[in-house]
């Protein structure tokens, strides 16, 4: 992780053994590696840009310099799919608990590690039968934005980004109050459609009939299909 640390949160830092980081001076890093590293992942947020790193900091200049002196060191960028074409496996790796980005044991503490945060994800993930039940796209697509990670984040018990990260809430239990609030809206907007007396158990069958009569549909139309295939061959 530390070539994208370097540039999500040590890029702007002028009290960093490396600073400044010029686009030569990663790509250099890059090229000098050991010749058994063939794929180099670089992850980080748009949060990389303008919060983190501001544009004072150099930073479009930085992503603007890195193509060419990539092309200068051979070097290629590639989709994960492109990646996984021209390279084969080396082994596998096997994880035995979920793991995350942040802290640093890499566990999903920064997101579910407290009393706030799990009770938010309980409330949020206990509409998921009725919210995918409805037609309403709306409804769906905040469903999905209300489970962006940096809400629990914003809960956590402690800053584990350091003073690098910039806190929009004055402690995690503003962030859970705000989140709460957003999410009780969300809630009448789900119970209008959708009202509470009727029991979960109900709406999964509901549900499990949908996706029945969708199978039963797809296998119809690819009989019919086959059928004009063939009566098109006589």
């Amino acid at each position: 992780t530390k070539l994208s640390d370097d540039i999500n949160y040590r890029f702007s830092h002028c009290n960093w053994s490396e600073f400044p980081l010029t686009a030569e001076k990663f790509m250099d890093n890059i090229y000098k590696s050991s010749d058994k590293e063939r794929v180099f992942n670089i992850m980080f947020g748009y949060e990389a840009i303008g919060i983190y790193n501001n544009k004072d900091s150099g930073i479009f200049d930085f992503f603007g310099a890195l193509p060419y002196f990539a092309i200068e060191k051979g070097i290629d960028f590639g989709l994960p799919h492109t990646v996984v074409d021209k390279n084969q496996s080396v082994g596998s790796l096997s994880s035995v608990y979920q793991i995350s980005w942040a802290g640093e044991d890499k566990s999903l503490a920064p997101y579910c590690g407290n009393e706030l945060q799990n009770e938010a994800l309980n409330k949020l993930y206990g509409l998921a039968t009725r919210v995918n039940l409805s037609a309403d796209e709306m409804l769906r697509f905040d469903w999905y934005r209300l489970q962006d990670i940096s809400h629990f984040f914003y809960m956590a018990n402690k800053n584990y980004q350091g003073d690098t990260f910039a806190m929009p809430y004055e402690s995690q239990y503003a962030a859970f109050m705000n989140y709460m609030n957003v999410l009780s809206d969300f809630i009448e907007r789900v119970g209008a459609q959708f009202p509470s007396s009727v029991e979960d158990e109900e709406l999964n069958s509901l549900l499990k009939t949908i996706s029945n009569q969708d199978e039963i549909i797809a296998r119809q139309k690819e009989e019919i299909r086959r059928l004009k295939s063939e009566k098109s061959r006589r």
